[in-house]
């Protein structure tokens, strides 16, 4: 998972907020989705990994002091929740979009089409708890095809829009 996410971040990612196509919102929905389970594979295989390097390193560590397990263990939950915003509120904020929504050729914006800024990523993605009541996959996708421009919760009250992303080949 490692090597997938540095090699998406790398080559993927590589340009920062590509433009967006205009009008684009209702062409999303199943990138959308598939952005979705591809960002949900890479963080649950980086959390994953968080928690097996810190379970290993505890381990070890507890033959050598009870405090230096303790702190190793410290470390990993930290790590594992800075991963988590890096990944979604830092990426969005900095790249427009996230590994997941460039492998399908999405990027998030603000309603008038600027760049998404670290603010408004953050509310976005913060009010994924509102999103999340009851069965999520249902609740998403029930409020983006009920909206004009196939919205979240989220994008609704930070005011951003996932548009297709401009390809190189297009002018």
């Amino acid at each position: 998972m490692y090597i997938l996410f540095v090699s998406l971040d790398y080559r993927i990612m590589l340009e920062r907020h590509p433009r967006p196509v205009s009008g684009t919102e209702d062409e999303v929905l199943v990138g959308r989705i598939g952005a979705y389970v591809v960002d949900s594979i890479v963080v649950f295989g980086g959390i994953v990994f968080l928690f097996v390097t810190t379970a290993i390193a505890s381990t070890f560590l507890q033959t050598v002091s009870n405090a230096l397990s303790t702190l190793i263990v410290f470390v990993g939950i930290t790590a594992v929740f800075v991963f988590f915003i890096y990944y979604f509120f830092m990426m969005e904020g900095h790249f427009g979009r996230t590994p997941g929504k460039a492998l399908f050729g999405l990027v998030v914006v603000k309603e008038d089409g600027s760049k998404c800024t670290m603010g408004a990523s953050v509310v976005r993605n913060f009010l994924w708890l509102i999103d999340g009541i009851g069965f999520w996959p249902l609740v998403v996708a029930v409020v983006c095809f009920f909206t004009d421009r196939n919205q979240r919760v989220g994008d609704m009250v930070a005011k951003t829009v996932v548009l297709r992303a401009k390809r190189e080949t297009e002018h």
